[in-house]
C-alpha cells in the first residue's frame, strides 16, 4: 500500500492533531516529510515546532485511502473539508504532480537565489562576511564552502580549512605523474582531507598489475575468479587491492574435465557469471553442462 498513490495523515499522538495530503508514492512521501522535519524546514511552521517539541516518535504516518493519481486532488480536498486538519496551513488541495517551470521561470529563480546567496553574511571566527568576502579573504571558489556546509560542517570549521585553490594547477601535474583522478582529489580536499591523504587513498578503480599488464579491480577479480563483492569485503578489512586480489578464495573446488577448480574460475574461463552458474547447478546440471550449456538469446 505504501508504493501506490493515495491520501494519508500525520497525526501527532500526544495531542491527536494531524496534518492530510496525498502524493503518488506514499512511501516516499513521508520520507520527504521526515527529511524536512529534521532539517527544520518543514513547509508547515506549526507542525514544524509540534515535532521539535514533542519529537519525532510522537508522529505516526497512516494512508487513508489508495486511489489513482488523477483522482489525488479531489479526495484530498473532500478529507480536508471533513477532518478539517489543524496542520494544513492551506485549506485548498494542490500538487505539484506533473508540474514543469519554464526556462524563463527557471532563469528568475536562479537569479533569486544567487542574489540571496551574495547577501547572506556568514558568521566565524569572530568575523561576518558574505560567501563571496570569505572566498576572496581564504583564496577559495564559494563552491568549496557550500560544499562543506551541505556536509555539515560548522561555519568556524567551514571557514578555517585551508584552501587548496592554490594547489589546484599542482595537483594536475600530479595526476599524470602517479595516476590520480584530478576531481576526486578535489572532491576530497573540499570535504577537509589533507592534500597527502587525498593523493595517496586508493582510488576504487586503482590499476593492478597482473603479468605485464594493468587492469581495473573488476577485470582483476574476473581474472582470478573472484567476485568483486569479495575484493571489496576484504579491502574493507585492511586488505590491499593487490593482496585481496591475490588471496587464495577458500570456496571448495570443483571436478570437471578431469580438473579441480573453484566456481568463480570455472565461470571466468566459460565466460558466464558465478550467479548464472550456481543456479545451473541448483537445478540439477551436472558442472559440465552447465558450463557448455549455451546461454538464452546466444548461439
Amino acid at each position: 500500500m505504501l508504493n501506490q498513490s493515495g491520501i494519508y495523515q500525520i497525526r501527532n499522538t500526544v495531542n491527536g492533531k494531524i496534518y492530510i495530503g496525498s502524493a503518488t508514492t506514499l512511501k516516499r512521501r513521508w520520507a520527504v516529510h521526515r527529511h524536512r522535519f529534521i532539517k527544520g524546514k518543514h513547509h508547515s511552521t506549526y507542525m514544524q515546532r509540534a515535532w521539535n517539541k514533542h519529537g519525532a516518535e510522537s508522529f505516526v504516518f497512516e494512508p487513508l485511502i489508495t486511489c489513482a493519481p488523477s483522482m489525488l486532488i479531489y479526495y484530498e480536498q473532500q478529507f480536508i473539508d471533513q477532518w478539517n486538519p489543524e496542520y494544513n496551513t492551506c485549506r485548498t488541495a494542490g500538487s505539484t504532480f506533473g508540474r514543469r517551470h519554464t526556462e524563463a521561470t527557471k532563469l528568475q529563480i536562479s537569479k533569486v537565489k544567487c542574489a540571496q546567496q551574495k547577501a547572506t553574511k556568514y558568521t566565524a571566527n569572530g568575523a561576518t562576511r558574505t560567501l563571496a568576502e570569505w572566498a576572496e579573504h581564504l583564496g577559495a571558489y564559494p563552491s568549496c564552502f557550500l560544499f562543506r556546509l551541505n556536509q555539515g560542517m560548522s561555519l568556524d570549521e567551514t571557514f578555517s580549512k585551508p584552501s587548496q585553490r592554490k594547489g589546484t594547477a599542482t595537483i594536475a601535474k600530479l595526476k599524470k605523474a602517479i595516476g590520480v583522478n584530478t576531481h576526486l582529489v578535489r572532491h576530497r580536499l573540499n570535504s577537509g582531507w589533507s592534500l597527502e591523504k587525498a593523493l595517496n587513498t586508493p582510488n576504487q578503480k586503482e590499476l593492478v598489475d597482473v603479468g605485464e599488464a594493468k587492469v581495473t579491480k573488476e577485470a582483476a577479480a574476473k581474472i582470478a575468479g573472484v567476485a568483486v563483492t569479495t575484493i571489496r569485503k576484504r579491502m574493507n578489512k585492511g586488505m590491499t587491492l593487490v593482496e585481496a586480489v591475490n588471496k587464495k578464495s577458500r570456496s571448495a573446488k570443483l571436478e570437471c574435465f578431469g580438473e579441480f577448480k573453484p566456481m568463480g574460475v570455472w565461470a571466468a574461463e566459460y565466460n558466464m557469471s558465478r550467479i548464472t552458474l550456481a543456479r545451473r547447478l541448483k537445478r540439477g546440471l551436472l558442472l559440465c553442462d552447465a558450463l557448455t550449456t549455451p546461454r538464452r538469446g546466444k548461439k
